[in-house]
């Protein structure tokens, strides 16, 4: 398939993506909505920034390492579901242009005290936390 005859194409769901660096081809296109789904990578390191996405859904993926993620400019909503190795959701607050985070059955250590005081300290004004739910919730908006 050749990735200049989908220049029009906006939204795009991956299914079991095995590496991130077969999605910095889609760096030159104008996707606005990314879902990776099941992926088998464990980290976003070597992604290229996508100028034009806005929303990054990760569904049931096994990354651990979102730091990554921090060259993407341009992204302003960021949604996790049930992906259980994620070990630290710190670096997703430093992405400048994120206005909303949610996360939801993510095995992420959210009983860190200094969680929602280093969002907080990062801009973001409304922190919805919990625990006691049947999957943990967690949602920052900026």
């Amino acid at each position: 398939m050749e990735i200049q005859k989908l220049s029009k194409l906006s939204d795009l769901i991956v299914e079991k993506p095995i590496t991130i660096s077969a999605l910095n081809n889609l760096s030159n296109l104008s996707i606005q909505y990314l879902q990776l789904s099941k992926g088998k990578f464990e980290s976003f390191d070597g992604l290229f920034n996508i100028q034009s996405l806005l929303k990054l859904e990760l569904h049931f993926c096994n990354v651990c390492n979102l730091s990554g993620l921090k060259i993407l400019s341009s992204v302003s909503d960021i949604e996790m579901w049930n992906c259980k190795k994620i070990i630290d959701i710190k670096p997703l607050a430093d992405i400048k242009s994120v206005k909303r985070i949610y996360i939801m059955g993510c095995s992420v250590n959210m009983d860190d005290n200094n969680l929602c005081d280093y969002f907080k300290s990062r801009g973001f004004t409304k922190i919805r936390y919990e625990p006691n739910r049947s999957d943990t919730l967690f949602e920052a908006i900026r």
